[in-house]
């Protein structure tokens, strides 16, 4: 072994044919180049030589391990980038790499390029493997780098896709709820070059896939037919690569909550027997099956058909009638079954509960969330209470202004109790929930629900919600009498009077309901000492409803300056019964005769002109007032019909004027 000197050294280790080459640091790049002389046991001697190349230090083409590649047969391999997998790119860019390869062991029928772009290409008509040792020469340096690879030629694989799920579609409708992309297996050990869908075997519903990633799918139906489809879904994901899976789409008649509706009423009359009613809004292939069940024993309930036209009325209806053995105390159910035109099951429920009062005894009743209390006394032994609760709302519904939460019925329908009973609900409430009673076609609002709540008459009962705020309506403003009225409409929960309320710079003034007050009429007169002298104040009006809803006005209030003199103005109303107003003003200077007393009478006189009743005799501050007379005299007994004078008296001055009574 011939050493040029170059090298730090040369050792061929004992008894192998390794040899090693050690090079000094700081060495500039270069060649070396080496003999070596193999000495046979009978002294032949043959010599060899070879060239060393060392490079500097950091100019090393070192590369990442190249994975092994697959591909479909018929199908050629997508160029995989050779360039990507050398790890020093900047010392070794694209330009300069120059790629080979050469094949390990036998012979393969894989046709292997690598063209100008460095890019790996392979085809094969058969099934078969290849063993390459891949070279990565870098021209301008003269480095290179080696991997070995197998590339491998298998039939075309067709994987299934994950799970997809069940669907159900309404007939009329659409889902658009499956993205396909999303059910590609994500363990596959090849990534994919493209996702190209196809759906097959609809007969019922109308697919469409969306062409671009992610593909949605859309499904829709045909008509009003019903079934299921089985789809099968392929996707193609390049280089030969497919998947297929199923998806079982179920097209369902949309049959609504109340499609099918059992209603149980009381017979008003007759205690004995209750009047069982169905109503249909979907077309049904037969009449609809009841069953009556009470304690242990169920029967069928006989119906018969009293509606049959559903284009017109909308409703197909059945009734029937059971009969209650006498007696009787516990829950008594209903269940209806029928199949539609179009094959579709459909079902209601209803119940209700019975006791029977007994001679000394309470009564206590109990269904779904409400529960009725009677104290003994409060019915006739023998009468039969029923007891009915659900969530919705009975015939005809709830007003505009509340909305429904469980409607009560207690039956007989009605009938006054001879002790209150207790009406407790153990639904969860709202702060503007309130129990009401249904009376002459309107809900009235008896009291919050979730406690004791009293009930003195059998009926039909609701928990109902006020969402809305009572109305307030500026009716008219009378400026010479300081006088501000409003109509506070809610047609929910109600307003009470104590709710009302004007404010008028800082000063909280209750309002005064009218006769009357059905309508909602509410009247105010000013503070005499806040505008007696004329002026404009802001008026603002609060009121609220029984279930806390609160609406607040504003208006501007302008007061006529006081008058010089003493004035009484006209009554009203007038004619009036039983109640009218007189309103009159007291001028805001000195000198006007009321007299070193200051005293102001207000009385009413009969035509006669005997005193009838004295309303006021006493200091009385400038200002705009008013007094109510209610057609009492002095005994407080009511004075008959006929005209009337009243008159306003100062020491030095009196105004008369005419009123009428009518009853």
């Amino acid at each position: 072994m011939t050493n040029p000197g170059r090298l730090n050294g040369l050792v061929l280790a004992p008894g192998s044919t390794k040899l090693f080459v050690f090079a000094p640091g700081g060495l500039p790049a270069g060649l070396d180049t080496i003999e070596v002389a193999a000495i046979g046991p009978n002294g032949t001697k043959k010599t060899a030589s070879t060239t060393i190349r060392y490079i500097e230090a950091g100019k090393e083409l070192r590369l990442a391990q190249i994975p092994d590649v697959q591909f479909v047969v018929g199908n050629p391999l997508s160029g995989l980038n050779l360039n990507t997998f050398v790890l020093d790119r900047e010392t070794h860019p694209d330009s300069v790499m120059q790629w080979s390869f050469g094949l390990i062991g036998t012979e393969t029928s894989i046709l292997i390029r690598i063209d100008q772009d460095s890019l790996l290409t392979a085809f094969s008509t058969n099934i078969d493997s290849a063993q390459i040792v891949l070279t990565a020469r870098n021209v301008q340096e003269g480095v290179t780098g080696r991997d070995t690879v197998r590339i491998f030629a298998i039939d075309a694989p067709t994987v299934q896709l994950s799970p997809l799920p069940q669907l159900f579609i309404e007939a009329g409708s659409e889902d658009s709820s499956i993205v396909l992309n999303n059910f590609i297996p994500a363990d596959l050990d090849f990534t994919p070059s493209s996702s190209n869908w196809t759906i097959s075997n609809q007969r019922i519903t109308l697919p469409f896939i969306e062409p671009a990633a992610p593909h949605l799918l859309r499904l829709g139906t045909v008509g009003n037919r019903v079934g299921a489809d089985t789809l099968t879904l392929n996707v193609d994901l390049g280089a030969g690569f497919r998947a297929t899976g199923q998806l079982i789409a179920t097209v369902i008649e949309p049959i609504s909550d109340n499609a099918l509706e059992l209603r149980i009423i009381p017979n008003p009359t007759n205690p004995e027997f209750i009047t069982v009613i169905v109503l249909s809004r979907r077309q049904l292939e037969s009449s609809p099956t009841v069953v009556f069940s009470f304690g242990t024993a169920d029967s069928t309930v006989a119906v018969r058909q009293t509606e049959d036209d559903l284009d017109a009325r909308g409703v197909l209806i059945w009734s029937g009638n059971v009969q209650i053995p006498a007696g009787a105390s516990g829950t008594v159910s209903f269940a209806a079954q029928a199949l539609t035109a179009l094959g579709s099951d459909v079902n209601a429920a209803a119940s209700i509960s019975i006791a029977t009062a007994a001679a000394g005894k309470a009564v206590a009743l109990k269904h779904g969330s409400v529960e009725l209390s009677l104290p003994s006394g409060a019915v006739v032994e023998e009468t039969r209470i029923m007891l009915r609760a659900s969530d919705g709302g009975p015939e005809g519904g709830a007003q505009e202004e509340l909305t429904l939460k469980t409607s009560i019925g207690m039956y007989p329908t009605g009938l006054a109790l001879g002790r209150p009973a207790i009406l407790r609900t153990a639904t969860s409430l709202e702060p503007a929930d309130g129990v009401y009673r249904r009376q002459n076609f309107r809900w009235n609002y008896i009291d919050r629900p979730g406690g004791a709540v009293v009930v003195d008459r059998l009926g039909e009962y609701a928990i109902l919600t006020d969402l809305v705020a009572p109305e307030i309506e500026l009716v008219s403003v009378f400026a010479e009498r300081s006088e501000l009225r409003v109509r506070v409409a809610d047609g929910g929960s109600g307003v009470r009077a104590e709710d009302v309320t004007l404010e008028v710079a800082d000063q909280l003034i209750d309002a005064e309901p009218e006769a009357g007050d059905r309508e909602g009429l509410f009247t105010w007169m000013m503070p005499a000492d806040l505008l007696h002298s004329g002026g404009t104040a802001n008026a603002v009006i609060t009121a609220s409803d029984r279930a806390g809803n609160s609406s607040v006005r504003s208006f501007e209030f302008s007061s006529a300056p006081l008058p010089k003199a003493l004035e009484l103005g006209d009554s009203y109303p007038n004619p009036f019964n039983p109640e009218t107003t007189i309103p009159f003003i007291i001028p805001d200077h000195d000198g006007i005769g009321i007299g070193t007393s200051g005293n102001v009478r207000l009385v009413v006189y009969a035509v006669t002109g005997q005193v009838v009743r004295v309303l006021a005799d006493d200091k009385i501050d400038p200002g705009r007032h008013r007094i109510s007379w209610d057609g009492r005299d002095a005994a407080g007994f009511r004075v008959s019909s006929g005209l009337y004078l009243y008159g306003l008296e100062t020491e030095s001055q009196t105004i008369t004027k005419r009123m009428t009574l009518l009853k």
